[in-house]
């Protein structure tokens, strides 16, 4: 890898983070905490590994599958 792509690829990653501590602060001052799944898909987007979209998305299904399993009697 050269040096600049080394450096986009680390400011990607440092701009990935600041997203993912203000979601976090956010859900802190609603009295509100993510799961370990949420947790691990964040670390996935700070590492690359998943778009944003892509969390949102696996965010969004498993807020569908709870609120779900709350609604069967």
């Amino acid at each position: 890898m050269k040096r600049h792509e080394a450096y986009e690829e680390l400011q990607g990653r440092t701009l990935r983070r600041a997203v993912v501590e203000s979601a976090t602060a956010s859900l802190v001052m609603e009295g509100l905490r993510g799961s370990a799944e949420s947790d691990r898909d964040a670390e996935a987007y700070v590492d690359g590994e998943l778009s944003a979209e892509e969390a949102v998305a696996r965010a969004v299904a498993r807020y569908a599958s709870s609120t779900e399993r709350r609604a069967v009697p």
